[in-house]
């Protein structure tokens, strides 16, 4: 027992580290008890110098936490904080260690204390939401890290911890906008990039997905796993030999890692090598991994797979005239019963509409599945055409596919031959007024707008499958959404429109006159991220327009070979093919000038006004259309 402390602490000449020291070498000869009892009697000599003391009961109670020597560890923590009230770093470690005993209330209420003097510690409210997160209790874990991240924007951590509640409750929009700000505060952090991949998969954008996955694998050279799911994702992007290498190189990494054999085996198939796609399928069998009925089938027949090629017999006497029927509708002015003008110009080419099918020489829907049906019960005695002005109602790129042995033509944005210029696809007659007069210059007075210098996006939240042409994503949904969110979580963008998560849409209703609203609201902006919904020659529809009628600049995008430059000169609108990332728009947005904006606003206003002029002189361009029609009809009879 312990009577008295005999070690001599000159506590006005000693540093912290010194006392440590001295402290810790002593203690080493004591059990917990008596370490306990000779820190009762220190603390009382440390009330001559409370803060001294405090500091060095934090470092001992480090050294303890460190040990596993928990116990030690809090007490000492504890008194720390009876010495210095508002010592942060004591109540931070304490709170730290009954986080991981798994005490979370007191955890909590440890790191409540920190906010009662640093009511602004972002960092704190981080660690609050940790404890939350680590007890599935994503909506109270959630807030915290949004409260964390409104404190100290430069929080990389909650932003990945964010993405990781999105991901679990796939919310995959806003878990790429989180995971991807984080890569842009901590590009070294490979599990965001990793996430990334998955995110992007999950939303079918491969492209980004695989990415993402590179420099995953950059980052994480022996991680197995990673070299799976982006072979996976080069599958989906028909890469079959980098797939291959991936694969292989799972496998080396893993020599049994079984996810692989059957994916592996296939991207031999496709490439040609059956004895190696059969050796894999072998391997995976052998491994017990239940084959999909499909690699099944090609297990069995990979020996006997044999091409069959079809054989046509597209020859068909030209009729004097081509009588044509519509199964349904068609949402298009150039199939509208009121289109007399489009009428006329068919009659004049020989081409008249019919109510009976039986006498009809062409069938013409804008669905696959009707055409499909009178294919059936026509076969090739009968024409068919495929006509669709929306980019997701039918994306075939060839002007012709094959169905049954049944030739079906094709008329879409991709076969170039439904909108001719950047003018066609909007929607005029509900924009007249801005069309029959010209718009004036910018003044002085449109920079005082209520939101200044802030970005609007009216766009509804949706998981567009990937869209890829060429081996490259023209969809544009899962892009605009990302950058609309990274805007949003950074306090540039505001949000409107359905599908959001509670609280990031400012508005989200479509009743009445949306148009009309659309115009209110774009009125107090200075910046509009208008998006198309794909990359397509031509499919410009009225966003970009709206967003200059309004006298908002747009941030478009329309592809690396857009044809929007045949009528727009460069640095007009904000083009975010310019940019590498959201982070790097929202600062040239900050930095940018009254003077450049001014200047791109007259150039987009201008060319709105040279378009209105083409539009009234030309009918709209209606007659143009109808000619690519008219052409297109009678090719299929030639």
């Amino acid at each position: 027992m312990m009577s008295e402390f005999p070690i001599d602490l000159d506590l006005s000449a000693s540093s912290s580290e010194s006392i440590v020291e001295i402290l810790t070498s002593y203690f080493s000869s004591l059990n917990d008890n008596q370490i306990q009892k000779a820190i009762n009697h220190v603390f009382i000599l440390f009330q001559q110098k409370p803060y001294l003391g405090a500091v060095v009961y934090q470092k001992l109670a480090s050294q303890y936490q460190q040990q596993n020597r928990v116990d030690l560890a809090i007490d000492l923590y504890r008194y720390s904080i009876q010495l210095n009230p508002k010592f942060e770093l004591s109540y931070y470690e304490l709170g730290n260690i009954y986080a991981q005993l798994k005490n979370w209330e007191t955890a909590i209420n440890t790191y409540y204390k920190i906010l009662d003097f640093k009511p602004n510690s972002g960092h704190i409210y981080e660690r609050i939401a940790e404890v939350y997160y680590q007890q599935e209790n994503w909506q109270k874990a959630r807030f915290y890290y949004q409260k964390a991240i409104e404190l100290q924007p430069n929080l990389w951590f909650s932003f990945y911890k964010l993405g990781e509640i999105y991901y679990r409750q796939q919310d995959w929009l806003e878990a790429i906008a989180t995971y991807r700000i984080s890569t842009y505060q901590k590009s070294d952090f490979p599990w965001s990039y990793f996430r990334l991949g998955e995110c992007f998969a999950a939303v079918e954008n491969y492209q980004e997905s695989a990415q993402n996955y590179e420099k995953s694998v950059e980052l994480l050279p022996d991680f197995y796993w990673v070299y799976q799911a982006l072979g996976k994702v080069y599958l989906k992007l028909e890469f079959w030999e980098k797939a291959v290498s991936l694969y292989q190189r799972a496998t080396q990494l893993e020599l049994d890692y079984y996810c692989c054999y059957q994916d592996l085996a296939y991207a031999y198939l496709r490439l040609g090598n059956w004895n190696q796609a059969l050796e894999n399928y072998n391997k995976a069998v052998e491994l017990k991994i239940e084959l999909s009925p499909q690699n099944q089938q090609w297990r069995e027949l990979l020996s006997q797979f044999k091409e069959h090629p079809l054989q046509l017999n597209n020859t068909i006497d030209h009729p004097k005239s081509i009588k044509v029927f519509l199964p349904f509708p068609i949402s298009s002015t150039l199939f509208s019963p009121n289109s007399y003008f489009v009428i006329e110009q068919l009659k004049n080419h020989y081409i008249e509409f019919t109510h009976n099918p039986e006498k009809a020489d062409l069938i013409i829907a804008d669905n696959l599945k009707v055409l499909e049906l009178f294919g059936y019960k026509y076969q090739q005695s009968k024409k068919y055409l495929l006509y669709t002005e929306e980019p997701r109602f039918d994306i075939n790129f060839s002007k012709k596919i094959s169905l049954n042995q049944i030739n079906i033509h094709i008329m879409n944005i991709y076969t170039q031959d439904v909108f001719i210029n950047n003018y066609t696809c909007c929607i005029w007659h509900q924009r007249v007024e801005a069309v029959n007069q010209s718009l004036p210059l910018l003044k002085e007075t449109d920079f005082n707008r209520k939101k200044r210098k802030k970005v609007v996006t009216l766009i509804t939240k949706k998981h567009n499958a990937t869209l890829l042409r060429e081996g490259k994503n023209i969809d544009l949904n899962t892009l605009r959404c990302e950058i609309a969110l990274i805007g949003y979580y950074l306090g540039r963008v505001d949000i409107y429109g359905q599908g959001w998560e509670e609280g990031v849409s400012l508005e989200d209703s479509r009743d009445g006159d949306w148009t009309i609203r659309k115009f209110e609201i774009l009125q107090d902006y200075h910046f509009n991220l208008c998006f198309e919904n794909t990359i397509a020659p031509y499919y410009c529809t009225e966003k970009i327009w709206d967003a200059i009628i309004a006298g908002c600049l747009p941030i478009y995008y329309g592809g690396e070979r857009s044809t929007i430059y045949e009528d727009f000169p460069p640095n007009s609108f904000i083009d975010y093919c310019q940019f590498n990332s959201p982070l790097e728009l929202f600062n040239y947005i900050d930095q940018m000038k009254w003077s450049e904006y001014e200047y791109r606003m007259n150039l987009c206003i201008d060319t709105f006004n040279k378009m209105a002029k083409v539009m009234k002189e030309n009918q709209y361009l209606i007659p143009k259309r109808v000619d690519c029609l008219i052409k297109t009809i009678i090719n299929i009879f030639t």
